[in-house]
């Protein structure tokens, strides 16, 4: 799997953009203090120039001009807002004028301020979920675009093992709670997802749920896209797939038929990875697995009931239920 940062790098080289690992950057904080509300739209609006204009000691040389002269020719900011948002920042004391240099006190604690053990947890947790919703979102506009390419796309079938690529969204999620301006892009590498290798639809045809859509679904790599985009174990997704199956073959949705299963697969198993308490904790599958030899009389029986149920399925599709 190629490195984030790599991937990047190569793509800002291609496309002249910017090559965040060669790249100085700093922090903005996101949360709103009374100082910083105090500061009104342009007294931010310069802060957040300043930031960028600053040495890595939070200094910036004013070349004997005024303060807010020297901001604006450098960020190109009208002067009459600079002049106000300078004003106030020096009347906060969020920065300040020594020896014809303007000086931000708190640029270097800012900077390299380290987070807390609980932070980085929470953080960690919360590049999680962003992940998660990325992901998400890319498997919609991913399935969206196949969607509606499928009609010609029917001269390509032979072709797909050398197109398993789609672009996959990189995402940018500060490393701690500070919003990194330029900061290096934290993404998953790009790799194929199980919708480039799902067998595409030539035509429409209805057909009910395949009893081997659980193996289907493995060799497609549905379920190890699944264990890593959500970090739960395979055995989870497989069991959530065992009940999508049942669902649609011997449960209520029985008989039910659909042109895309791999699609309804995917929705089903993103709703149950995203909703808690929807995949059976491990533990439980485990312990299902432990005492499978010592199940009641009743469950015994549903199970053969069931089994019994499954084969006269398979029996009905092999000769023609599924036409």
């Amino acid at each position: 799997m190629a490195d984030p940062a790599e991937a990047g790098a190569r793509q800002g080289a291609t496309e002249g953009g910017l090559n965040f690992e060669d790249e100085r950057y700093v922090r903005i904080y996101t949360r709103k203090t009374v100082t910083t509300k105090l500061l009104g739209w342009d007294g931010r609006m310069c802060l957040h120039a300043l930031l960028l204009e600053v040495d890595r000691a939070g200094i910036l040389e004013l070349e004997g001009l005024e303060p807010a002269e020297a901001l604006a020719a450098l960020a190109d900011l009208p002067l009459e807002h600079a002049r106000t948002g300078v004003a106030k920042l020096l009347e906060r004391g969020v920065v300040t004028v020594h020896d014809r240099v303007l000086f931000v006190p708190n640029f270097i604690r800012a900077q390299e301020a380290t987070q807390s053990d609980a932070q980085r947890q929470r953080e960690s947790r919360a590049r999680r979920a962003a992940a998660h919703r990325a992901g998400s979102l890319l498997d919609e506009l991913v399935t969206e675009r196949d969607d509606g390419s499928q009609g010609v796309t029917k001269s390509h079938a032979q072709s797909q093992h050398v197109t398993t690529g789609h672009s996959v969204l990189s995402r940018a999620v500060p490393a701690n709670p500070a919003v990194l301006v330029g900061d290096r892009a934290q993404g998953r590498a790009p790799t194929a997802t199980p919708a480039d290798s799902e067998p595409a639809a030539t035509e429409t045809k209805l057909t009910t749920c395949p009893l081997d859509l659980l193996e289907k679904a493995e060799s497609v790599g549905i379920v190890r896209d699944f264990v890593e985009r959500y970090g739960v174990e395979p055995e989870q997704i497989r069991a959530g797939t065992r009940e999508f199956v049942t669902h649609w073959t011997i449960g209520g949705g029985m008989g039910r038929r659909d042109a895309n299963w791999f699609r309804k697969l995917r929705a089903d198993l993103k709703f149950k990875c995203e909703t808690p308490g929807k995949l059976k904790p491990i533990g439980e599958l485990e312990h299902d697995a432990q005492t499978g030899g010592r199940q009641s009389r009743a469950a015994k029986s549903a199970k053969e009931a069931g089994a019994k149920a499954m084969a006269l399925m398979r029996e009905a599709q092999a000769i023609g239920g599924t036409k």
